[in-house]
């Protein structure tokens, strides 16, 4: 976990480069946001929000710590759970919530498939909740791959996450490749 301090130091790289941050507290907890927005946090990223109540304090606790900006401020909640699921109508009924974002891994542990986010009943519930989330009118998100996001995008998922190492991964494969074309040339 990161100090404030280095949250702070972490915002204010990416606002030099024009990339918006958004942070994941540890937990849901009206001090924290407090702290990471006002380190700079363009936006929160808020784990295990089961029932319309904790995401609605989630919003009001946004509003109420950056009551002169709050619109501005990106309120992501996670749906991880098959509690979450079994109130998602009333969660997508929260206004202030900009994006309702499906952790794959957890939601896979609560569902009795733990690390098997790629098992068919998994898979299917995944693309049941973004089917409900856009008819809600609502952005859906979710954790993508080089393998999955193509399918993700294609099916309404507007909001995507990539984990830093696979991504930097595929990027490095695909520079090695570029340098080996390259070489292929000389």
């Amino acid at each position: 976990m990161a100090s404030i301090e280095r949250v702070s130091e972490m915002c204010q790289a990416a606002r030099a480069g024009s990339i918006p941050t958004i942070i994941r507290p540890e937990t849901c907890a009206h001090h924290l946001f407090n702290r990471y927005l006002d380190a700079g946090a363009d936006g929160l990223i808020v784990p295990h929000v089961d029932t319309a109540a904790v995401a609605m304090g989630i919003v009001e606790s946004v509003r109420s710590i950056r009551y002169k900006d709050h619109e501005t401020k990106l309120v992501i909640v996670m749906i991880e759970s098959v509690a979450a699921l079994d109130n998602l109508d009333a969660l997508l009924g929260v206004e202030g919530v900009d994006v309702f974002f499906i952790g794959p891994d957890d939601l896979s542990r609560s569902m009795g498939f733990p690390g098997q986010v790629m098992h068919p009943k998994v898979q299917e519930v995944i693309y049941d909740t973004v089917r409900r989330i856009r008819e809600a009118g609502r952005i859906p998100g979710t954790l993508v791959t080089e393998a999955t996001v193509a399918k993700l995008v294609a099916c309404g998922v507007r909001f995507l996450y990539e984990h830093l190492n696979n991504f930097a991964r595929t990027g490095v494969k695909a520079f090695r490749a570029e340098v080996s074309r390259a070489e292929e040339l000389r």
